[in-house]
């Protein structure tokens, strides 16, 4: 059986590689490969960018030319310049790919969902653990199924946030 479509997460950089300060390279991206487990081993193609090991436009343009043809984009973020950076490459995203869905999660994510719905910039943010979630994500987009039945997300509908039914851990 040949390889499903191709998922693309970008985990942001964690300093801003302008300031000249030193970026340790060992720091892992540890939840987007926690998430990429389960549809890695259903044969999806997942394409992972770490933003740490590379300058933030040679980041941006791995992200975008691994979008292309893609099944979604998904990003996460914890605090300070993760979160911004996680901005910047997905703005670029949306503006390149409009139709990609765009799923963000995370800490900050998790604890401000309104904040990432109002950019515009994603069609759902994941709440809590995203394991789960994530593989439920996938293949909600791949049979075009409505996201609302997926526990664990926050959606905007209608000017204003709407809640799926909660995750257990």
């Amino acid at each position: 059986m040949g390889s499903k479509k191709r998922l693309v997460l970008y985990y942001p950089q964690q300093i801003d590689d302008t300031r000249g300060k030193p970026y340790s390279k060992d720091l892992l991206p540890l939840s987007l490969l926690t998430i990429a487990s389960h549809p890695a081993l259903e044969g999806y193609e997942v394409v992972l960018i770490d933003g740490g090991l590379y300058r933030q436009d040679e980041a941006h343009r791995r992200v975008l030319a691994a979008c292309e043809g893609a099944l979604l984009y998904a990003t996460t973020g914890i605090l300070g310049h993760q979160v911004l950076d996680g901005f910047h490459c997905s703005r670029k995203v949306k503006a390149r790919f409009p139709e990609l869905p765009a799923f963000i999660g995370g800490w900050f994510a998790s604890t401000a969902p309104r904040m990432q719905l109002e950019t515009g910039l994603y069609t759902a943010v994941a709440i809590g653990q995203g394991e789960i979630t994530f593989r439920d994500l996938v293949h909600a987009v791949e049979a075009g199924a409505s996201l609302e039945t997926i526990p664990g997300l926050a959606l905007w509908r209608e000017g204003d946030v709407v809640f799926t039914p909660p995750r257990s851990v």
